[in-house]
């Protein structure tokens, strides 16, 4: 007779080591806590919040924390944790394409485990992740294997999670979200703010620059390329804004701004340097992005990484969004979930589905995004940029 898939999993389970080891005699605070995040650029960021809420909770612990590679810029000098362990998160990028195609679960997963099992000397107590985006309930929070192998008290935490499983609000944005999950641990959150860690430098607001700054000259940004294909608006579109904006505003600066890889003759011969705009791509470094951010008016972007690096600065955002009007409101692309994070804002979206699309836009190239115009894009600056020049 052939084993289940449920007991060959057991046995699978069975024979990995423990990340960490139940000693009753250990101390009450955990020796060590371990935070697992998975996610791209604009999901790292809404993390700082819980990176931060779970160092309060555990001020005596080390705190480690697993993220992609390619987010590592952003935690330059972050003050909460002590040990980073950096994972690959994508392939090799592709040209036209904002970051490579993701790598398997499978693998992060291992490597994962591996590397923990190394830095960790079984000596981990806590640990959240990596599911953050598609857990719908409690149940997946705490039975994955890495949660079993690695809590001490795994049992109690989730007789505390099923107490306390109406704190967790999945139809929530992102933030409050993920924070909710702490309040279903049974942990402490003060705060609900993100936090920029890619600069020394103390931030000044963005309100104390515009002081000095006159309505007919505001410093914009725009920002091409997003996680997927779909999500980009059309060159062609972003063209015709910054011919529209240098029309309206004559004494604008406008940076385009986006990763190396979209440095192609496309984007160089619809953006060349003039009076008015500079051709960015690739040019700059996540650092420099935050420095240009904290002396500019206005961010207009796709629905990208970028947007919540901005409102960690409180920059202004005209997010331009590829899922429908009438798309699922708390899809992984609805701005219901994943809108800047306290600061002004205005969303631009396609009006309704288009085709064959259900829920959300479905295609592999920009498809529903390309019905939103420029003159959306331009009445939204305009509200902005007049709320906060004027």
């Amino acid at each position: 007779m052939r084993p289940s898939r449920k007991t060959l999993k057991n046995l699978l389970s069975s024979a990995v080591p423990n990340l960490g080891s139940a000693n009753k005699n250990e101390k009450q605070f955990p020796r060590i806590v371990v935070l697992i995040n998975w996610e791209n650029m604009g999901d790292f960021v809404l993390f700082t919040a819980v990176i931060r809420e779970i160092k309060l909770n555990y001020p005596e612990s080390k705190l480690l924390v697993v993220a992609q590679k390619e987010n590592r810029e952003l935690a330059d000098h972050c003050p909460y944790v002590e040990k980073w362990i950096w994972i690959k998160g994508h392939k090799k990028t592709k040209p036209g394409m904002g970051h490579g195609t993701q790598t398997s679960y499978l693998r992060r997963f291992i490597v994962t485990y591996l590397l923990l099992l190394i830095h960790g000397r079984r000596k981990i107590d806590l640990l959240f992740g990596p599911d953050w985006l598609l857990v719908r309930n409690r149940e997946q929070f705490t039975s994955n294997l890495l949660f079993k192998k690695a809590n001490r008290n795994s049992k109690e935490m989730k007789k505390t999670a099923s107490k306390n499983v109406g704190l967790f609000n999945d139809q929530s944005h992102q933030v409050t979200r993920m924070l909710s999950v702490l309040s279903m641990f049974g942990m402490k959150v003060r705060s609900d703010e993100i936090e920029n860690w890619t600069s020394l430098l103390v931030h000044k607001s963005n309100s104390d620059l515009k002081k000095s700054q006159h309505f007919k000259s505001p410093k914009i940004l725009i920002s091409l390329g997003a996680g997927q294909m779909r999500r980009n608006w059309p060159i062609e579109n972003v063209k015709l804004l910054v011919k529209a904006i240098t029309a309206q505003y004559p004494n604008s600066e406008v940076a385009v701004l986006g990763p190396k890889s979209l440095g192609t003759l496309v984007t160089i011969e619809a953006f060349p340097d003039s009076a008015n705009v500079r051709n960015l791509i690739g040019k700059t470094d996540l650092s420099r992005v935050a420095s240009l951010m904290l002396d500019s008016d206005l961010l207009i972007s796709n629905d990208s990484g970028l947007v919540h690096i901005a409102a960690s600065l409180k920059l202004p955002c005209v997010v331009i969004s590829a899922h429908p009007l009438n798309g699922d409101p708390w899809h992984l692309h609805s701005p219901y979930r994943y809108h800047p994070w306290k600061t002004e804002y205005r969303v631009i979206q396609p009006h309704a589905l288009i085709g064959e699309c259900q829920g959300s836009c479905q295609a592999i190239i920009p498809h529903c995004i390309k019905t939103i115009s420029v003159a959306e894009v331009i009445e939204a600056c305009n509200c902005l940029l007049t709320r906060n020049l004027s």
